[in-house]
């Protein structure tokens, strides 16, 4: 189950996948009910079945045909619509023949889906460019010259493109991949001699930084080597100091290399991990940054052009048949056929190519548009501050907080953590909570179809909150899984969703709804909300649930939960008179050697007057490195 058809279903019905996992002799049934309950109490059931059918590989029709027949015994009378999934390995066609002879004459409808990609690009389209170096010729000289002494459909080649480099080399697109494009440039050194041929490897280069200052290339190449399977071509290495006494390196090598590299999270360097990355090409041989957008008037042009072709051939044919044709209809058949004839004007067809695509607007930069005009601030150093909240009185517990006016007066104390009994904030995602966890989805005013971030993971797993439009509404989920060898398990899940308009008021009451609708909850999950600090959220949720026995836990991400920063390293400097930082580097690696301590060097770099600055983990082992001599 791990194709994206698959996947998409198992979002859908959760329960599946220990179904599967268990193994399956027979068609099994999955049920999901979803009530959806409203502030009048009003209860509207929505249920959907799945059957889950186990089914080998072997394309037997007959296996397939049998359990066709046992999913139409299990399917309940009248029901009209069946989406059939197949997957990658079953063959679709099979599977549509075997569902149309069995639902024959019955009103069902039934649409097969299949996971299988389309149009994808045959390995005999695959392209590798060759290089012939005009060494003081001319392009077309050395291009005829290629087409005088090599026969392509002798050695079996076809070539897709030809083009002038920057340089002035001919630059050929051979279909049929690296066999293709090495028999071609055989060809051509055979028949020409002296010519300088060349096969252009796709190349990727990559840019690691802090690198160590006794590093060379050849322990780079090395590394690359150890750390790809496979290499084709060679390895290009620039090395350059850096401003903290390390180096940086260029690479350019062959592109998948280039993304084994790139999909490693570490490589490791001598005793660093280095960053890497990805060098962009800028340059202007690279792909063109303004995408052409095909004019829609010449392709109408065009097939109108193409559409009076076919029909003045058919009236021709028509004549040539038919005896006796009027010689009315002869005489205004040969005019049209000439006035069509216009469209095939060479200067017709090159104006209809030359306006193929719409013009670009590209971007042009005026110059005195550029300049930015502004009035010189002054302060006075009393201003500098920052403005004072609150008080620095510190809140210990919320013993007669009950109501907004209240909280608000507390709100901006410094709370003790023994105030925060019932919530706390976690990273994560409120989805992957358990079925006995309350989950609640909290609207972004302004956002009803629930398309930002947490909401619309919420609208992907439960479609059915779009279609709720009132502010605070209950959703409760009952699957049921069917065996035929034992008893049905049903689970639930219970989703509220609550629209607010972002006032503080608003968000209080939407929380006081909350705590009753949870009354008899055990847990319960919401989420931040951008109108309000994570927090304040978290205050206010506080003093709403405080007298309730539950948790309430916050989910967000890591860059709202703002924690204070504790740095987590030491720093060491080593220096020794009239040693450069390289030989700095060198004498300490020498007396570290293999020693085990090595693993806690978490980084190392020159200082502005040439010592060394080491940055080590923060931890009992790292003081190792301090006692050694």
């Amino acid at each position: 189950m791990e194709t994206h058809l698959a996947r998409e279903v198992c979002t859908r019905f959760t329960d599946i996948r220990p179904v599967i996992k268990s193994g399956i002799q027979s068609v099994q049934q999955v049920k999901k009910t979803t009530e959806m309950m409203g502030e009048n109490g009003t209860t509207k059931e929505i249920s959907n079945f799945l059957w889950v059918v186990p089914l080998e590989a072997n394309h037997k029709v007959e296996e397939m045909y049998k359990r066709m027949e046992e999913v139409k015994g299990k399917i309940p009378e009248g029901e009209r619509n069946i989406n059939l999934m197949i997957q990658e390995q079953l063959d679709d066609r099979y599977a549509r023949k075997c569902t149309e002879a069995i639902f024959h004459k019955t009103v069902t409808q039934i649409t097969v889906w299949n996971n299988k990609p389309q149009n994808k690009e045959p390995a005999d389209l695959k392209t590798e460019k060759i290089i012939l170096k005009t060494e003081g010729k001319d392009y077309a000289s050395a291009l005829r010259s290629i087409r005088e002494t090599v026969n392509l459909e002798r050695i079996g080649v076809k070539v897709k493109n030809i083009r002038k480099t920057a340089q002035g080399d001919v630059m050929l697109e051979v279909l049929g991949g690296k066999e293709k494009a090495q028999a071609f440039k055989g060809a051509i050194e055979k028949e020409n001699d002296g010519s300088k041929v060349e096969i252009r490897r796709d190349t990727s280069t990559i840019y690691i930084s802090d690198i160590e200052a006794d590093i060379t290339e050849e322990d780079i190449r090395q590394v690359i080597i150890g750390n790809c399977r496979k290499i084709e071509g060679e390895i290009q290495i620039k090395m350059r100091e850096n401003r903290n006494g390390n180096q940086n390196a260029m690479i350019t090598i062959d592109r998948d290399a280039a993304r084994n590299i790139l999909r490693r999270e570490t490589l490791k360097i001598g005793w660093m991990s280095c960053r890497k990355r990805k060098v962009l090409d800028t340059s202007l041989d690279a792909v063109d940054p303004y995408k052409q957008r095909e004019s829609t008037e010449v392709y109408t042009l065009n097939e109108a052009i193409e559409r009076n072709r076919t029909l003045i051939e058919k009236l021709n044919k028509i004549v040539k048949e038919v005896p006796n044709t009027h010689k009315n209809l002869k005489e205004t058949i040969v005019q049209i056929s000439k006035n069509a004839k216009e469209f095939e004007r060479a200067s017709v067809v090159r104006w209809l190519e030359e306006h193929k695509f719409e013009p670009i607007e590209k971007i042009t930069y005026d110059m005195e548009s550029q300049t930015l005009t502004t009035t010189k601030k002054t302060a006075e150093a009393a201003t500098q501050t920052e403005p004072w909240h609150g008080n620095t009185q510190t809140l210990r517990t919320l013993a007669g907080i009950d109501n907004l006016e209240k909280f608000r007066s507390i709100e901006n104390h410094t709370w003790g953590q023994e105030v925060y009994q019932s919530t706390r904030i976690t990273v994560g995602n409120p989805l992957s909570t358990s079925d006995n966890t309350t989950k609640v989805v909290l609207l972004e005013p302004g956002d009803p179809e629930m398309t930002n971030s947490i909401q619309r993971l919420y609208r992907d797993k439960f479609p059915e909150l779009v279609n709720i439009s009132k502010d605070f509404e209950v959703i409760e989920q009952i699957t049921k899984i069917k065996s035929n060898t034992c008893e049905p398990e049903l689970s639930s899940k219970k989703i509220i969703k609550i629209k607010h308009d972002g006032t503080t008021e608003d968000i209080w009451n939407k929380l006081t709804m909350l705590r009753e609708e949870t009354l008899h909850d055990e847990q319960v999950a919401i989420h931040h909300i951008n109108n309000i600090s994570i927090e304040t959220l978290r205050k206010m949720t506080e003093t709403v649930f405080q007298s309730c026995d539950k948790k309430v836990t916050i989910y967000t991400t890591a860059s709202q939960n703002e924690t204070e920063k504790v740095r987590s390293t030491y720093g060491m400097i080593v220096s020794e008179g009239g040693k450069s930082y390289k030989g700095i580097l060198g004498k300490v690696k020498s007396i570290v050697g293999t020693n085990q301590s090595a693993k806690y060097i978490r980084g190392l770099r020159s200082t502005k007057d040439g010592k060394l600055l080491l940055t080590l983990g923060k931890d009992s082992m790292a003081l190792k490195i301090y006692m050694m001599p």
